[in-house]
């Protein structure tokens, strides 16, 4: 979804087959819950569902 610097940002589809799909907010909802509360020393890893989605995981983590 995402790249900045050594951070990547990708979702995952957890229900299986298909494709899943959620507001570019609600992603960003996701995003930030996992900065808020995944967040050590300055550096940020995690997954967290998309706001009201939770068949799409949001990850952070170093590429």
């Amino acid at each position: 979804m995402c790249r900045a610097g050594q951070a990547i940002i990708y979702g995952s589809n957890i229900r299986g087959g298909g494709e899943v799909s959620s507001y570019c907010s609600d992603v960003a909802i996701g995003g930030q819950n996992i900065i808020n509360a995944c967040n050590w020393s300055g550096q940020v890893a995690g997954a967290d569902a998309a706001n009201g989605n939770g068949d799409l995981i949001v990850s952070i983590e170093k590429c």
